[in-house]
């Protein structure tokens, strides 16, 4: 009887162990441009909102997933005219000139009716 139990418990661990298949894992996805959380193995439309899938490819290992950082290559850089500089205290000019865009708080405006 002991001989069976024995046997038995060889039995269950060898069927029961099943060898896991190493998924060969591809260095490229597609997704979608507007919902990043969609991913597909192969090319074809967003079912949220039908744009079509972008290849994408995966971050290294030792780089730390952080949905929130935006990468961009050095080519796109120079086609956007980004300028990367250290932070650094410096004197500034007695005349500045600075271009950019001003735009209200659409929260904070109000409106008053006058009546006459």
């Amino acid at each position: 009887m002991r001989l069976y139990a024995i046997i038995l418990a060889i039995l269950m661990l060898t069927f029961s162990c099943k060898m896991k298949e190493h998924q060969h894992e591809t260095a490229e996805y597609y997704s979608c441009p507007m919902h990043t959380s969609v991913r597909s193995n192969k090319p074809g439309a967003c079912p949220v909102c039908g744009m079509g899938l972008i290849k994408v490819k995966k971050k290294s290992e030792n780089m730390e997933e952080n949905d929130s950082m935006v990468t961009v290559s050095n080519e796109k850089q120079i086609l956007a005219n980004i300028i990367v500089d250290t932070a650094r205290v410096t004197m500034i000019a007695m005349q500045t000139t600075l271009t950019g865009k001003i735009s209200a708080d659409e929260n904070k405006l109000t409106t008053i009716s006058s009546q006459v």
